[in-house]
């Protein structure tokens, strides 16, 4: 199996394991993934930010150095 075949099955279960099985109009989502009908991008973020809108706001900026 090549490695583009094996992320790319990857990426399904990772999918399938936060969103559940696919049904209806997204039934044909995952063959489509696979054989590489569908572009995938991988997103390595550098920073990231989080806001708060409690009674008190806050703010928080996540960094992942050496990306």
């Amino acid at each position: 199996m090549d490695s583009e075949r094996a992320e790319r099955e990857q990426a399904v279960a990772d999918f399938e394991r936060k969103y559940g099985p696919q049904e209806g109009a997204w039934y044909r989502l995952v063959e489509a993934v696979i054989v590489g009908d569908v572009r995938l991008y991988r997103i390595a973020p550098t920073v990231g930010f989080a806001f708060g809108k409690l009674p008190t706001s806050s703010q928080t900026r996540y960094m992942w150095p050496g990306r």
